[in-house]
């Protein structure tokens, strides 16, 4: 008898290595089934990759500062009054300063804008910054690229005043000038001495782009509120942190009852203070997304190795007999099916790549630099590891069940079959429809959260349409403190804006507002009703203030439900008036008439007289109705900034440089910034939703392809183990209808039970989703039944290909067939 002899070497080989190799010839021999599984699990893991690198960027590393895990932010809270409280006043940040000893340094910081002149820039141009104490730098833990930052709050205050550049202003503004400590530049019209230039990469707090030292001797201006930073000392947690921090409010609100009781304060890490609550959400929400399609891609790759286990049986049932254990043939299809992932992977990498390109080219530049961790987003070495560890898991959960199955074959059964078309098993069978359900199930889900998505956007974008705002061009005014202190000066300044803009050429109106719609949402205060009880503690009675122009309801295509606009008489020296949103009237006044009623702000405030109710407008996206609106006339509200608008009769754009021109002569030093259409105004808005919607979008797409490759795969095969079957039946008489409505049957079982399975989760995870996607209902049938029908029809589509070349079998053939 001969006797089977193996190469020398083959025995001092590691086993693992005997496995990849033998598995390399086995996949090299099948390269049908090696491609499509390749590019199968190449698109979950692709899109995978992809995701982690922005979520790694945005929720694990936002931004490179030093030990950013023991850096918190101190906001103040005050939960009966609904107050979230990101601003801390400066005197409380002085007190927490001087009493708390769980950080080594606690800083504070304010936005400021400041126009800027000097430098080889030329002109003048408003930039956004920081206001900040001594303490800030340290706490925060950077040093300058060059230079120094600021001294301690123990030293002296500077006889300069004086500033740190970011290192993008410094490389745009002065030309990457290394000599630039020391020199002097101009923000509003004072000399600044340039203290140091910060490295690339810091953006504390996101978007500034210098930090000004806050000069206690100056009276602070304006409506300023600080932010606080801390650095925690070593060995002190969040939690112990917070118990110091709160004692510490406690005992303040005692010793100042009259502005410290009921105040709070929290302690949020600073990753998580910069990622934001919503950034976070959609990003799990996006994570989650492809998770689903890597598992798609998965139990596709399953299916294609349960027909491929199937026309393997004999070559396994001989190993078996041979002597190899169950482990042994578990263990190599293991291997076979892992190498496969590891090709995904590589091609995934390069799909991952090409995606992070494509997220980063289509983000404008003024938008992404609000977005903390998205300089951070790339495909470094963290996300090489992810994609290798998830292609190996990928690789053991699409192999693992056939593996199994397949590693227990009927010996007997197994080595005496000759016919190729011998059933599978009822396990084999039941499992590939089982998979095959999952797909269906997960694509309707995801199909339907993409389409959730997009419709909530389009709402968004549609619902202020009726302000044509692709014909208003927008623009922002801010007037520097230090040279318009007197509110009567300011509102001069803002006739002779919107007189001077009325002048140009091709403008139909020019009007003037503090928020426009879907800007910067504006801010809320509490107010009071006259001949009401003041609110309660716990009771929410907050509105929006809007300032406007006299014709702003006019210019803005506003409509007024009741009332009157306002007028140019309306002045600070005649009788306060204000005109309310529909919401506020609905809310506050439900079965009355709010003409004629008054209301106002603070105590000391003069009443103001209700004289009409306008459409509502959204002024932010992220509330899901529209919120409480008064609006009062510019000329009886003193604000330092303020939003211009003209409605023009053809290209917005084209009348820019007429608009810096009439601004400038009514005051050089004046920038106009921000200059963009209303319709741009309103897509940059949701820009961040606009993105998400994408994403859910071509994840929806790629899982559909991959369902309806699942489901060809399954007809196919069910088609080629029966097709001795089947011309059994065509020989006995049976037609080819009967044949195609056979195969086509179980096609469609398969997909309405996907769809039923699928359409119960969707319909639970849309209630969850809704508190993510505004402007949309979560119990949209339209989009849920569209979807569905979308999926049968393309499923079913997948299975007539199959079904009809099952109902073209020759019986003579097939009758042959071995």
């Amino acid at each position: 008898m001969p006797v089977l002899r193996l190469p020398s070497s083959y025995g001092n080989r590691p086993q693992v290595l005997n496995d990849v190799r033998y598995a390399i010839r086995t996949l090299l021999r099948s390269p049908g089934f090696t491609l499509v599984a390749v590019i199968a699990l190449a698109l979950g893991i692709g899109v995978n990759t992809a995701m982690f690198s922005v979520a790694d960027a945005f929720l694990l590393k936002p931004l490179p500062l030093p030990q950013i895990d023991r850096l918190v932010v101190l906001l103040e809270q005050h939960t009966q009054q609904g107050a979230d409280g990101n601003s801390v006043s400066l005197a409380d940040y002085l007190d927490w300063r001087r009493v708390a000893k769980s950080f080594q340094r606690i800083g504070a910081y304010g936005w400021a804008a400041y126009n800027l002149s000097g430098g080889g820039g030329g002109g003048t141009e408003r930039v956004l910054g920081a206001l900040v104490t001594g303490d800030f730098f340290p706490a925060i833990g950077d040093k300058p690229l060059f230079g120094r930052t600021f001294a301690g709050e123990d030293g002296p205050p500077p006889n300069d005043r004086l500033v740190v550049l970011s290192y993008g202003l410094w490389q745009r503004r002065f030309g990457s000038d290394t000599g630039i400590a020391g020199k002097t530049v101009k923000l509003d019209s004072k000399n600044y001495t340039v203290s140091g230039v910060m490295p690339n990469g810091f953006h504390f707090p996101v978007a500034a782009e210098f930090w000004v030292l806050l000069d206690p001797r100056e009276p602070i201006i304006g409506p300023i509120g600080f932010q606080v930073v801390g650095r925690l000392r070593d060995g002190v947690s969040v939690e112990r942190a917070r118990a110091e921090m709160q004692s510490i409010a406690q005992r303040l609100a005692e010793e100042s009852p009259q502005t410290n009781r009921g105040w709070h304060v929290r302690v949020v890490p600073a990753r998580k203070f910069l990622t934001g609550e919503l950034t976070v959400r959609y990003t799990v929400l996006i994570m989650g997304a492809v998770g689903f399609v890597l598992l798609i891609a998965c139990a596709n790759v399953a299916n294609l190795q349960f027909a491929r286990s199937s026309r393997r049986q004999k070559e396994i049932a001989v190993r078996t007999a041979m002597g190899a254990s169950r482990w042994r043939i578990v263990r190599q299809i293991l291997t076979e099916s892992v190498l496969v992932a590891l090709a995904g992977a590589a091609l995934s990498f390069l799909l991952g790549q090409w995606a992070v390109d494509l997220i980063l080219a289509n983000m404008p530049a003024e938008i992404a630099k609000y977005v903390a961790g998205w300089e951070q987003i790339r495909m470094d070495g963290r996300v090489f590891l992810f994609t290798l560890g998830i292609a190996t898991l990928a690789g053991i959960v699409s192999g693992l069940a056939p593996a199994v199955i397949s590693s227990k074959p009927d010996l007997n059964e197994t080595l005496k079959e000759t016919s190729r078309g011998a059933s599978s098993g009822s396990a084999r069978s039941g499992l590939r429809s089982i998979l095959l359900v999952g797909e269906i199930a997960l694509a309707l889900i995801l199909l339907v959260g993409a389409g959730l998505m997009v419709k909530g956007v389009h709402a968004l974008i549609q619902v202020n349409r009726n302000f044509a705002p692709e014909t208003l061009l927008t623009m922002r005014l801010e007037l520097p403190h230090w040279k318009y202190r007197d509110p009567q000066q300011t509102v001069r300044v803002y006739d002779q804006a919107v007189s001077a803009l009325e002048g140009i050429p091709g403008v139909t109106s020019a009007t003037l507002a503090t928020d426009l719609p879907y800007g910067d949402g504006g801010a809320s205060y509490n107010f009071f009703i006259e001949g009401r009880p003041a609110p309660a503690p716990g009771e929410l009675r907050r509105a929006q203030i809007q300032n406007i122009s006299s014709n702003y309801f006019r210019a803005m295509h506003i409509s007024l439900r009741g009332g009157h606009a306002f007028s140019d008489a309306d002045r600070s020296n005649t009788k306060r008036v204000a005109i309310i949103g529909e919401s506020f009237a609905l809310r506050y006044f439900r079965g009355e008439d709010p003409l004629g009623k008054r209301i106002k702000f603070e105590e000391s405030d003069p009443w103001m007289t209700i004289v009409g109710v306008a459409d509502d407008v959204r002024y932010d996206w992220v509330d899901r109705n529209p919120a409480p609106v008064v609006y009062r006339p510019y000329r009886q509200s003193w604000w330092p900034s303020a939003y211009l608008a003209v409605r023009t009769a053809g290209d917005p754009l084209r009348l820019a440089p007429a608009v810096r021109s009439r601004i400038a002569s009514i005051d050089p030093e004046l920038p106009v910034f921000e200059i963009k259409t209303l319709d741009r105004v309103i897509s940059e808005s949701v820009l961040g939703l606009s993105y998400v919607a994408v994403m859910m979008t071509v994840v929806g797409a790629i899982a559909l392809l991959l369902a309806c490759v699942g489901v060809y795969g399954v007809m196919a095969y069910t088609v080629s183990a029966r097709t001795r079957e089947i011309g059994i039946r065509m020989a006995l008489g049976a037609e080819r209808v009967d044949v195609l409505r056979m195969v086509m049957g179980r096609g469609l079982v398969v997909t309405a039970s996907g769809l039923a399975i699928g359409f119960a989760i969707a319909f639970v995870l849309a209630r969850i989703l809704s508190s993510l996607i505004f402007g949309v209902s979560a119990t949209d049938w339209q989009i849920f039944f569209g979807i569905s029908l979308a999926l049968a029809a393309a499923a079913l589509a997948a299975s007539y290909i199959p079904a009809r070349r099952a109902s073209r079998v020759d019986p003579v053939i097939a009758l042959r067939y071995e």
